[in-house]
């Protein structure tokens, strides 16, 4: 029997006098509407999507089946596409 074995060896490094070495750390301050805004985006992130009974609004998240033509020939066609319904998207629905 006989085996191979590749092993990858760490190269011996030489890491100074790092322990002298100081960095300055001038931590940001947060506000009340940092905190605001970040609970949002977790909100966001984090929760789940439910069915409703209205037409759909800005923020709700849509299933769309679409097709797109120019000049007479289909040029697109899609089913459940999923998106969310945004001022600022620069899909025009």
């Amino acid at each position: 029997f006989r085996m191979t074995v590749l092993l990858p060896i760490q190269p011996e490094t030489e890491l100074g006098d790092y322990r002298d070495v100081r960095v300055s750390f001038e931590p940001e301050p947060v506000t009340d509407e940092d905190v605001e805004a970040r609970l949002e985006e977790l909100q966001k992130e984090n929760g789940q999507w439910v069915p409703v009974e209205r037409a759909a609004a800005l923020g709700d998240q849509v299933v769309l089946d679409f097709e797109a033509s120019a000049d007479g020939e289909q040029i697109m066609n899609q089913e459940g596409h999923e998106m969310v319904l945004e001022a600022e998207s620069s899909i025009p629905m």
